[in-house]
């Protein structure tokens, strides 16, 4: 998890970007393209560790019949979050209802979690049958920079293979870019910043779509 320090970092980088996503017509349109990958109509979306809410506060101004739901442990974060955001950490919280969601995503926060198995079967606890878990993270082209990151990266065969026991169509959208939280975080806290550079030029943007099945 990130210190203090970097957490208060990451939450003025947060807002700043929120900013920029709510203002520069390409970044809100970033927004908007990640939704079309979601490719879901139901109204009901979790954002597991959504920062300040800046992607899914696009996505509600777009799309006014959706109703997106954060959840961070962060309470810094949550408190300045543009959504209705749970405190807590995602595993742990009790208060989100099973069956419930159409479509649950983690945007670089499956690393944050101590387990990708159990954050994967508590997503597939929480969306109904058919709905959509949507994951957008990043992958390693050089493993070399696994050490670099304060972050756990998985590798497409690791993902498709923990997404087979809950999950069905799972399916690997490569996009053209780093999120541009993505970015700024890497930028902003690293402190080495000849590591940043080596990160952003060894990492790749990956999502990942896949249905719950009837019986998960």
């Amino acid at each position: 998890m990130p210190s203090e320090l970097q957490t208060q970092k990451l939450l003025a980088v947060g807002v700043d970007v929120f900013q920029i996503y709510w203002t520069d017509e390409d970044k809100f349109q970033h927004a908007e393209n990640l939704w079309r990958l979601v490719n879901h109509k139901g109204p009901r979306v979790l954002d597991v560790g959504c920062g300040v809410g800046a992607i899914g506060a696009i996505w509600q101004k777009r799309h006014p019949d959706l109703v997106v739901t954060g959840v961070n442990p962060d309470p810094l974060q949550a408190s300045a979050s543009a959504i209705p955001t749970t405190r807590g950490k995602f595993q742990e919280c009790v208060d989100l209802p099973a069956d419930y969601f159409d479509v649950v995503t983690f945007q670089y926060a499956l690393g944050y979690m101590p387990s990708l198995h159990l954050a994967l079967d508590k997503a597939a606890d929480l969306l109904k049958a058919g709905g959509v878990l949507f994951i957008y993270d990043i992958c390693c082209i050089d493993d070399t920079v696994r050490s670099l990151l304060d972050y756990r990266t998985y590798d497409i065969m690791e993902m498709k293979d923990a997404l087979d026991y809950n999950f069905k169509d799972a399916r690997v959208l490569f996009t053209a870019d780093h999120s541009e939280v993505f970015r700024h975080s890497m930028e902003s806290v690293g402190e080495d910043m000849a590591a940043v550079q080596l990160i952003l030029s060894k990492t790749s943007p990956v999502c990942y779509r896949a249905v719950k099945v009837d019986n998960a």
